[in-house]
């Protein structure tokens, strides 16, 4: 999603419709090296996506505060929250090196270019999935 609101605006509609919500998301914390190489190649998307297309792809992962935030703004309770590790491989933060290489600006794209190579090589080695987040809320 784009954008806070967004957020707000869909649980806001799940609640309307549901009794109770259940919402599990990565979390932006990185506790050993194969996170930290998941979350460095992540987090590199939104810089990537501006210089391509003049916009970031989509919000990136929140912290479970501010989860719970959005859905007591949408008019949630929470009933309970957790974190848990999933220890488990995690690919999908990967965007090809391709798309780096066609951001016209020279600059942007060389500074790209050499975090994306450095990022991608630890990648490689053995990316992990973050810390999930998760909650239960009632309308």
């Amino acid at each position: 999603m784009k954008n806070e609101e967004t957020i707000v605006k869909v649980i806001s509609e799940i609640l309307r419709v549901s009794e109770r919500i259940f919402i599990a998301e990565s979390l932006p914390i990185a506790n050993n090296e194969g996170q930290r190489a998941h979350l460095e190649l992540y987090n590199l998307r939104q810089e990537i996506f501006e210089a391509l297309f003049g916009e970031k792809d989509d919000l990136h992962y929140f912290p479970l505060e501010k989860l719970e935030d959005f859905v007591e703004r949408a008019g949630g309770r929470i009933v309970e929250s957790g974190t848990f590790e999933p220890n488990l491989p995690h690919y999908l933060a990967y965007i090809p090196r391709e798309y780096v290489a066609q951001i016209k600006d020279e600059k942007k794209r060389s500074e790209l270019l050499k975090r994306w190579d450095r990022a991608y090589k630890k990648w490689k080695n053995g990316a992990e999935h973050l810390p999930v987040g998760w909650l239960v809320a009632e309308r």
